[in-house]
């Protein structure tokens, strides 16, 4: 992201010395504000007095700082005001008077500043809404009507208030409580509202303060609504999600009950850094946007959106809440006002100007239809665009010059447009018809290891653009007709058996079928559906199968699966991501349980499986909890649990367990995975679960050495050798020499046989259990 930002840089200053002004951001001045008062920041609102001096309102987590900025060169702290300690504070002005919310119970700050320029005739008092201490955000719009959000008086919505009559002591006169609302925004009698939650943004009508009236709805990309700012014209809403690798989005608002989503865009999409809070100013949208700093985009066509310029103030990169909390573009002088939580105050002077606007039609070179959902990616830039159904797609640049765009769809060749010329605030036109390619049928054929077709496996075949989820029938063969030539990912597996998976298959008509053999044993680590069955009453963080999704204050939830498996899947009880207390597992309970296995040809089987548990603060046993039961159908045994009071938390602890310690083997058995939080006292509780499988004796835990002697014979080979191991369960993954990951495999045996054939002849690294081998193939 940094090198990113720095090159746009450069770039800029390299136009800019042969005469071409550019978008660009500059540093006027700094204040170290988290220094003076050893505490982070948050908001920032901006202020003028009656001689024209301008002033940036701070928030902090102890309080508010008034800090003169007309001099932007030296900005100079003039006034402070204690608070209680919070996260958040939102500060709103109107008539002179500086209105500040909280979520600590100290009620709303009222600093009167009238008296400025000299600070010491600033004067402060506390107001106590009717019901409520404390509130996440403010608005005031042009009529002097207040809108509090997120107070903490029934679901959190909007309390309304007149300033006009008491600035000291607003007049409630409505609410708004169907929702919690997060953020809002006021104009014209209709209110914006993200309603972060539920997943959306709402328009009210409150001309009649006391009667608010829900016009409208939408959903945002990522259904974490955070705040909604409206365009110059009204006719456009603009919406942030505050979750890793969201979007800012536009939205059509013209007529609310019928919301159209115009355009969305990421800042750095290869990282999915976090937006926060987004204004309009003169058809631009300046959007803190966290680790990324400040992101300015060009909004003059709301449907399509391009960015311009960017400051970065955060030494952080990663996709967390660190970095700008909130940007300040209103001031006369046009200096933009930006609050860093760690680094602090920055004032920015800005040249705002228009993007370089590129559109056109995607159509089929055979058919002339258009081609909907076609990517068009100027090369030099990260963001990609999509066509919509009639082969349109919108897409620009913030310098002008000579580009080159790549165009991609299923089903069709890949194609580029070289020597585009994009120009200033003008738009061009950049039509293409693609290559299609020929559809073929594709099989893959599933066979036991004695050679006999195997039904019900679950087949899966991935390439970047789709996923073909497919079954095999009684011959053993799972086919998908309408296939194109392209690189799959293609995993398979069935109950009873191990997994398959094998990545960048090459398949086309000359090369449409692949057999695929599975070995016998009980296994699964989630990489595909192979039937366990969810239950329970949890409000939220029921079991899902899914790539875990990291927390991003606290280790509750895991980042990653086990180290062992076929792909990146686990079981998860709620993968939001967030915050560590946002989608754990609250108010009951959450069971998965396996279908049935027979063990009982087995001597002394053991289940075997990785488990993730988080508990902050729950200390009862069946309350906040991770319970594993082994089950026949009519008795249920516990084998394993986790509490408040457990060690290993928060890491993937890899657990083996003798079935005949606690269970007869005579009847086919279950594994039942339980985990809860069934109080209403505020708590975080997560588990994970992952990699199961069943051996014949103890494969892990104290018996288990760090490395493991593996033996390849004969080495070379022609493809086809024996791999041999004590240690047999795990994950064989065969790599170039270069290290790039060709495949991978499940070792369910002792001593098992591998046909490598389709690979060339050459040099490869096996890595299984902590050891790599070569092996060398020769045709």
């Amino acid at each position: 992201m940094a090198n990113r930002k720095l090159i746009n840089l450069f770039v800029c200053s390299i136009l800019s010395f042969i005469g071409l002004a550019q978008p660009s951001i500059n540093q006027l001045g700094y204040l170290d504000i988290p220094a003076v008062h050893g505490e982070d920041l948050n908001d920032i609102w901006g202020y003028v007095d009656g001689n024209g001096n301008e002033y940036a309102l701070v928030g902090a987590e102890n309080g508010v700082s008034v800090v003169d900025v007309s001099d932007p060169n030296n900005p100079t702290e003039v006034f402070w005001k204690t608070g209680m300690n919070s996260v958040w504070r939102d500060l709103k002005t109107y008539n002179g008077y500086c209105y500040v919310t909280t979520e600590a119970q100290e009620g709303l700050l009222i600093l009167d500043l009238n008296g400025l320029p000299n600070a010491s005739l600033i004067d402060s008092a506390y107001f106590y809404g009717s019901g409520w201490l404390s509130a996440h955000n403010l608005y005031i719009d042009e009529f002097g009507y207040m809108y509090i959000f997120g107070a903490n008086r029934g679901n959190g919505g909007v309390i309304i208030y007149d300033l006009n009559v008491d600035p000291w002591n607003p007049v409630e006169v409505g609410d708004f409580d169907n929702y919690y609302i997060h953020d809002g925004y006021a104009r014209n009698n209709r209110l914006y509202s993200g309603h972060i939650f539920d997943g959306f943004f709402s328009v009210v009508d409150v001309t009649n303060k006391s009667n608010p009236v829900l016009l409208g709805t939408h959903a945002t990309p990522n259904a974490f609504s955070h705040n909604v700012w409206l365009s110059d014209d009204g006719l456009s809403a603009f919406t942030t999600d505050e979750l890793e690798g969201s979007y800012v989005a536009s939205f059509d608002v013209s007529d609310p009950s019928n919301i159209v989503e115009l355009d969305k865009i990421q800042s750095t999409p290869e990282v999915g850094t976090i937006p926060h809070n987004t204004h309009v100013l003169n058809d631009y949208l300046i959007t803190s946007w966290y680790t990324d700093g400040v992101v300015i985009h060009d909004v003059a066509n709301p449907s399509n959106i391009v960015e311009i310029a960017s400051f970065d103030s955060s030494p952080f990169t990663a996709a967390t809440y660190e970095g700008n909390w909130g940007a300040y573009p209103f001031l006369p002088s046009g200096n933009l006002l930006i609050s860093d939580r760690q680094e602090g105050l920055f004032v920015l002077g800005v040249n705002y100007q228009r993007a370089c606007y590129i559109e056109g039609t995607i159509t089929d070179a055979s058919t002339t239809f258009a081609i909907p959902n076609a990517t068009a990616q100027i090369i030099s830039d990260s963001h990609i665009e999509n066509s919509d159904l009639n082969g349109f797609y919108e897409t620009g640049i913030a310098i002008p010059g000579t580009y080159d765009i790549a165009y991609d769809k299923y089903g069709y060749f890949p194609d580029t447009l070289y020597g585009v010329v994009a120009q200033t605030a003008n738009v061009t036109t950049a039509d293409i018809a693609l290559q299609p390619k020929a559809a073929f049928s594709l099989a893959i054929i599933v066979k036991d290891q004695n050679g006999n077709p195997i039904e019900d496996a679950v087949v899966e075949l991935k390439s970047v653009y789709i996923t073909h989820d497919l079954m095999s029938n009684a011959s053993g063969i799972a086919a998908q007709s309408g296939a194109y030539e392209d690189y799959y990912n293609l995993t398979v597996g069935k109950w009873g058996y191990g997994n398959f998976c094998q990545d960048s298959i090459y398949f086309e008509p000359s090369n449409n079928s692949m057999t695929v053999t599975l070995t016998e044993g009980y296994y699964d680590d989630f990489a595909l559906d192979l039937g366990w069955t969810i239950t329970g009453d949890a409000s939220t963080g029921m079991w899902e199968r899914a790539e875990p999704i990291g927390t991003s204050n606290g280790n509750s939830n895991p980042e990653f699966d086990s180290p062992f498996g076929c792909r990146d899947m686990a079981m998860i009880t709620g993968n939001g991501g967030n915050g560590a207390d946002f989608d754990d597992i609250d108010y009951g309970y959450t069971q998965m349980e396996s279908p049935s296995f027979d063990v009982s040809g087995m001597t002394d089987p053991h289940v075997n499986y990785f488990k993730w548990f988080y508990c902050k603060f729950g200390p009862y046993p069946e309350d906040d909890s991770l319970l594993i039961y082994i089950s026949d159908g009519s008795t249920k045994v516990l084998i394993d649990s986790m509490t408040f009071a457990s060690t290993n938390q928060s890491e993937w602890v890899d657990t083996s367990i003798r079935i005949l310690d606690h269970i007869g083997i005579t009847n086919p058995l279950s594994l039942i995975v339980h985990a809860a939080d069934l109080d209403t006292f505020i708590n975080i509780t997560e588990a994970g679960f992952d990699h199961f499988y069943i051996s014949e004796g103890n494969a892990q835990g104290t018996e288990e050495p760090v490395l493991t002697d593996i033996n390849l014979f004969p080495n070379p080979n022609n493809g086809i050798f024996t791999l041999s191991s004590e240690l047999y369960i795990g994950r064989l993954d065969v790599y170039a020499i270069d290290g790039r990951l060709i495949e991978s495999y499940e070792i369910n045996a002792k001593q098992q046989e591998l046909d490598l054939q389709h690979l060339k002849a050459g040099n490869y690294i096996l890595s299984f259990r902590n050891t790599a081998v070569p092996v060398i193939i020769v045709k």
